[in-house]
């Protein structure tokens, strides 16, 4: 409750950087004041964090970061000035502890990779994967080992310490970390490589050729909400594409060239920033142009753009905001999937995410491709889903994500009359994600014009994402340019009308 509360209402990332190393310290002082090793008190402080913060986030890529260079280097430096090397290949006591527990741990992980198999119907190349993922044993091993070799029971007549665990063990367990992990290592990499070819050649086989590159076109018009749509760009990406990502600013041709490009660069730096701290890689870019929506469209068009983000500010209702008065255009002069996006609150804080499918949307030629970023979010966020669709859209939905999701609901929805019943249901920190559509086309119905101001009056305390699906009978991306006569042909028109009016007088 703590965490949610402070991610809700503090967006610095150095300040929720130090925020989770306090909470993760704070667990440890008080697992140790329990009674109980620091550790255990840390490690459950990082499970009830871990849900707060998405595996694609900046602060998730900060804290891989921070812990892999400083943290556990640390950790295996200090481990490694406790060993004796020569012990190591001489003390007859460390090598048979060491094969003792190298045998037990991968006999049994091996077992437990094979029953798995039997019971799920697995191939061979997933046996070995589960097998790579499961066999490994490193960190958590040295530190239950170091527990019991700092744990002192008794001293000897010399004043030696007796430990819970001598060193042969903590010298056995290091030989045993470096077989596990070598194995684990090599199995686990061979089947994930043939899993990966086998994957490939079925997509080639269904679809006969491999899928687009996914290009992600953001509209960035507000500094306040360029975070969150970047952290939903990458939460919608796959981990194989992180360059696909392009940042849009549309100045208006009348500003001057210095105004213009110096709110652009805020901006575009600050987008920029924002993608570089999950390692992704963002274009940005600034266009002149009198309409914010033809010069989106022509930048879809130029950067062949899959997906369309636009955002709006959450004080801001959806009739108000320029980007819902130029979407109209948008959505009728470009056919890509298109995200409305209105960040109330971090999506990294979402409990719950009411999914609002109408009916015949699996009839849609975007239905796959709007529903494959939809589950990407659903799943980076980490929260559950709840779906409100026809039986005809629940049974398309369950045959392709079938397994990809577990914590899934499904609900009857038919009438856009029940839409607003919707508004007793959602809760504090329910993300409402509705797929939309243009006029005449299958899964269009009238009721969605009162969308809008629906979502204004009963969801404002709500984040809200509406979906506009790629759909067929809508012409390729355009974009409007403004046509310029040369002057010579100017001046022969006004010559012509000039010849025609001394004609009319002539005549009188």
């Amino acid at each position: 409750i703590i965490a949610r509360w402070f991610f809700k209402r503090f967006d610095d990332s150095v300040l929720q950087y130090l925020f989770v190393l306090a909470m993760v310290f704070f667990s440890g002082f008080l697992a140790e004041a329990a009674g109980v090793e620091a550790i255990i008190g840390a490690f459950l402080g990082g499970l009830v964090l871990n849900r707060l913060i998405p595996r694609t986030s900046p602060l998730m890529n900060r804290i891989k970061f921070v812990g892999n260079a400083i943290f556990i280097p640390f950790f295996l430096i200090g481990v490694g000035m406790l060993i004796d090397i020569r012990s190591l290949f001489k003390d007859y006591e460390t090598i048979k502890v060491a094969v003792v527990i190298t045998l037990a741990a991968t006999v049994s992980k091996y077992l437990s990779a094979w029953i798995a198999q039997k019971l799920y119907g697995f191939s061979l190349d997933q046996r070995r994967l589960i097998f790579g993922l499961i066999s490994a044993h490193a960190a958590v091993a040295l530190a239950t080992v170091l527990i019991g070799y700092n744990t002192v029971t008794g001293y000897t007549l010399t004043g030696a310490p007796v430990r819970l665990l001598d060193e042969s063990v903590l010298n056995g367990t290091i030989l045993f970390i470096l077989v596990t992990c070598t194995l684990a290592t090599v199995i686990g990499e061979k089947g994930a490589h043939n899993i990966a070819l086998a994957e490939a050649a079925d997509e080639v086989a269904e679809s006969g050729l491999i899928a687009s590159e996914e290009r992600i076109l953001i509209h960035t018009d507000d500094i306040s909400t360029v975070d969150e749509l970047v952290n939903l760009s990458v939460m919608m990406t796959s981990d194989k594409i992180r360059n696909g990502i392009y940042a849009i600013h549309v100045a208006d041709n009348c500003l001057p060239d210095e105004i213009a490009e110096k709110n652009a660069s805020k901006i575009l730096e600050k987008a920029a920033v924002a993608a570089s701290s999950t390692d992704t890689v963002l274009t940005g870019q600034l266009r002149y142009d009198c309409d914010v929506a033809n010069g989106i469209s022509c930048v879809i068009r130029e950067q062949k753009i899959t997906d369309l983000i636009l955002g709006l500010h959450h004080k801001n209702s959806l009739t108000e905001s320029l980007l819902c008065s130029s979407s109209s255009s948008i959505l009728g002069r470009s056919n890509v999937t298109t995200f409305i996006y209105k960040p109330f609150q971090p999506l990294s804080t979402i409990r719950r995410t009411i999914m609002v499918i109408p009916e015949g949307a699996e009839n849609e030629i975007g239905f796959l491709l709007w529903l494959q970023r939809a589950i990407m979010i659903v799943k980076n966020i980490g929260s559950k889903l709840v779906v409100y669709a026809s039986k005809e859209t629940m049974a398309c939905m369950k045959e392709s994500y079938a397994k990809t999701l577990l914590n899934i609901e499904y609900r009857v929805f038919r009438e856009w009359d029940d839409f607003m019943l919707l508004s007793s249901e959602i809760k504090n920190d329910d993300n409402l994600i509705i797929v939309m559509s243009r006029k005449h086309h299958h899964s269009y119905h009238p009721k969605m014009a009162k969308i809008p101001s629906y979502l204004n009056r009963y969801f404002q305390k709500n984040s809200f994402i509406l979906i506009y699906p790629v759909q067929s009978g809508i012409p390729e991306d355009t974009c409007e340019d403004i046509p310029v006569l040369p002057v010579q042909k100017v001046t022969f028109g006004f010559e012509s009308v000039r010849k025609m009016i001394g004609k009319v007088y002539k005549r009188k």
